[in-house]
């Protein structure tokens, strides 16, 4: 009986591949229309160009804001690689500085390729190190090479579109994620550690992450983190700004932020846009509880009680515990569940992120891509188990359908977040019915008999 996951694509799915690509050119031009060419900017773009201006002309990048009170919340490297589209106020010189429009078109090409490269660069380390030889030597461009590259961003299409349309980093971020991925499926921990550490030196909350190589005693890992970390954080200001510029840009950075994280700085600059109960709607598990404690946004208190902070602390600990205890099992080789637990992980730290918005469940394609490789892995077909499909088809709704004018009372019930909870739970599940550790060694093929 013929392998039908090995086939050539038919006439119609190649057809459905050309409609996805018109789909991200079409979808690219409603991005520039709604970012640069309406009466006010939409999205998050300039909140990355506008502090990259200042970068280059000596202004504090976190005193800057986008024109619409928004202002940049992330470490210094991102604003300084951006200097070559940095966008200046009004009223300020804009000779020999890219357009505006040109740098949206930019950003968005740069999301777009992102994206695509970090499909492809995980799906390829688990199909090089696939235990199934025929899973590792299947045709490129057969159905299979192409659903475990497209079916994941299919099914995270909505918070990836989201992500698109802002100009968010997400996409770059989601690229180095699974580059740290593919590293440890291939033994390049090192390597791997320093993707995961320029993560960490953009959007900070991955430092969630390292839980995983302390857990495991990952020194290599933990080393090229290091390296990493002091080059994206102290080196690259040092070089763009000079030593006293970058103390003065670190320490803004910690009064309007991590001062009022902490509880111990009076800034209350981030309030209304990122750090208030109702600046956002986070999809937080903290915000949740909350949220779903007082179901009336008009009579909401506007703070958390002891007992949200320490429902929040405690799940934190289990649920990242469920993932990472299976760690101590007996091994098993391939390499599903090194990407299933870095994927759960992944999940883990959306969801418990002081500030979670649903754009950020763009980062459960790399656990959606390693649940449907473990299920294709050694099948002939292309099929995936009811229970799934309905996990599945039920984080599409879920983070779709919010979005929709008219919907928005579904992120106050924080829908998002219980559509991606199924998703953990079945990754969980596989790790703890295989009570196998995570090996990135990859499958040693079999031997030819001696002529």
């Amino acid at each position: 009986m013929q392998n039908t996951a090995t086939r050539m694509p038919s006439r119609l799915e190649w057809v459905g591949l050309a409609f996805l690509l018109i789909l991200v050119i079409v979808f690219g031009g409603l991005v520039e229309l709604r970012s640069a060419f309406l009466s006010r900017r939409m999205g998050d773009l300039t909140c990355y160009l506008r502090p990259a201006w200042g970068a280059l002309a000596g202004e504090n990048i976190y005193d800057l804001d986008d024109g619409n009170g928004w202002h940049y919340n992330y470490p210094p490297l991102y604003a300084i690689l951006l200097i070559p589209l940095a966008d200046p106020p009004p009223g300020h010189d804009t000779e020999a500085l890219v357009p505006y429009p040109v740098s949206v078109a930019i950003v968005y090409a740069l999301n777009m390729v992102c994206l695509a490269l970090a499909v492809h660069l995980l799906a390829s380390a688990l199909q090089r190190h696939s235990t199934d030889p025929d899973f590792r030597d299947q045709p490129r461009y057969c159905r299979r090479w192409w659903a475990l590259r497209v079916w994941p961003a299919l099914i995270c299409l909505a918070p990836i579109g989201h992500s698109a349309m802002r100009g968010q980093v997400n996409l770059q971020i989601l690229l180095l994620f699974c580059a740290w991925m593919a590293c440890l499926v291939g033994e390049r921990r090192r390597l791997g550690g320093f993707f995961l550490a320029i993560a960490i030196a953009i959007k900070v909350i991955p430092i969630y992450l390292l839980v995983y190589p302390v857990w495991r005693r990952d020194g290599r890992t933990l080393a090229g983190c290091a390296i990493g970390l002091f080059a994206g954080l102290v080196v690259v200001p040092l070089l763009a700004f000079g030593p006293e510029r970058t103390v003065d840009e670190y320490s803004r950075y910690g009064q309007v932020l991590f001062g009022p994280l902490l509880g111990i700085g009076t800034d209350k600059t981030r309030e209304r846009e990122l750090l208030g109960m109702d600046a956002t709607d986070s999809m937080g598990i903290k915000h949740a509880l909350h949220c779903w404690r007082y179901p009336d946004p008009y009579h909401r208190p506007p703070a958390y009680d002891a007992a949200e902070e320490w429902a929040h602390r405690v799940l934190g600990v289990l649920m990242t515990l469920a993932v990472l205890w299976p760690a101590r099992r007996r091994a098993q080789s391939g390499p599903w569940p090194t990407v299933h637990q870095l994927g759960t992980l992944l999940l883990l730290m959306v969801i418990f992120s002081p500030i979670s918005h649903v754009h950020y469940f763009t980062f459960c394609l790399p656990l959606v891509m390693s649940l449907l490789f473990r299920r294709w892995e050694h099948a002939g077909a292309l099929r995936v188990g009811w229970p799934l499909v309905l996990a599945l088809a039920w984080f599409v709704v879920a983070t779709g359908l919010p979005s929709w004018p008219g919907l928005e009372v579904l992120k106050d019930m924080r829908v998002p977040l219980l559509g991606a909870l199924p998703l953990w739970a079945f990754a969980v599940v596989d790790q703890w019915r295989t009570g196998s550790t995570p090996q990135s060694a990859p499958a040693a093929p079999p031997q030819r008999a001696a002529a």
